[in-house]
């Protein structure tokens, strides 16, 4: 170096795409500036129509079974489903909880009921657009000892035909078997 006067200069370290997804570099004291990490995953509680008392179990069922089965799956980061069914109540609208969790995908869904039958719709979201890029109706019907059983049949087609589609890129079985997973 020259002879001279020097300045040191102090900034932030920005970060590349690939040090995002891998999550280096990112400040771990303050979650709102972490990045949306490329294949992160929450599950949002489904709207229960009838607001009875076995939609609801319906609906935490599959909010935690999806949950645990989609964390099966590496490199998928998934947001704790015991957090989501808070963030009804917590965010007035979907931007503000987008950016306090940071899930680059949601799942989300609707529960109908009548009778013994019920009808459950779920939707995998891009949550930056609120882009619906995979959907799909399930019916069953609900008696008393079957609502499990139920449960695990929805978790595990979700969890096949999301797998198989490859809409979340760069996700592989990694020898996962689907009995693991139910």
């Amino acid at each position: 170096l020259p002879k001279g006067h020097y300045v040191p200069v102090f900034s932030p370290k920005r970060t590349t795409e690939a040090e995002e997804i891998q999550g280096i570099g990112a400040d771990v004291r303050d979650p709102a500036r972490l990045p949306a990490v490329r294949n992160s995953i929450a599950v949002f509680p489904f709207h229960c129509n009838g607001g009875d008392e076995i939609s609801a179990n319906l609906s935490e069922g599959l909010g935690f079974g999806l949950s645990a089965a989609f964390m099966k799956l590496k490199p998928l980061t998934v947001i704790s489903y015991s957090l989501m069914r808070m963030m009804p109540s917590a965010f007035s609208g979907l931007g503000e909880w987008q950016h306090a969790v940071e899930a680059r995908y949601l799942f989300t869904g609707d529960i109908q009921r009548q009778k013994n039958k019920v009808r459950v719709s779920i939707q995998l979201l891009r949550s930056s657009t609120g882009e619906m890029i995979w959907s799909h109706q399930y019916a069953g019907s609900v008696g008393t000892g079957d609502l499990f059983d139920l449960q695990d049949e929805i978790v595990c087609q979700v969890f096949q035909s999301i797998r198989k589609s490859g809409l979340l890129a760069g996700i592989r079985r990694n020898g996962v078997s689907m009995m693991a997973v139910v």
